[in-house]
């Protein structure tokens, strides 16, 4: 038995998604959440210790967070940079300016 996140799981189980262990599937959903803030930078110590736990035990799960980082650096990697003309600014400015 391997206790993660508060659950106890059988060894035979870990990282498997299946039907049959709804903890796996909820642990697993738990740590699809996670990874989109991680990528991001935007984790607590406590929630990058969970995720962490989790992809030590979840192959699936790792493999996934580890596609989702390649796609982040390509897309930063290829992602162009406009600076937007000065008149469309001072449009949006305007347009978005509270009146007191």
């Amino acid at each position: 038995m391997q206790k993660s996140m508060g659950i106890t799981l059988r060894t035979a189980n870990r990282g498997r998604h299946n039907r049959t262990n709804q903890f796996i599937i909820m642990i697993c959903n738990k740590a699809k959440v996670l990874m989109s803030a991680a990528i991001d930078g935007e984790l607590t110590a406590k929630e990058e210790e969970e995720l962490s736990d989790h992809l030590a035990t979840c192959a699936q799960c790792r493999d996934e967070f580890q596609e989702a980082k390649n796609t982040k650096i390509i897309i930063q990697e290829r992602m162009v940079r406009v600076k937007a003309p000065k008149n469309l600014i001072e449009s949006i400015v305007r347009m978005t300016t509270v009146i007191s």
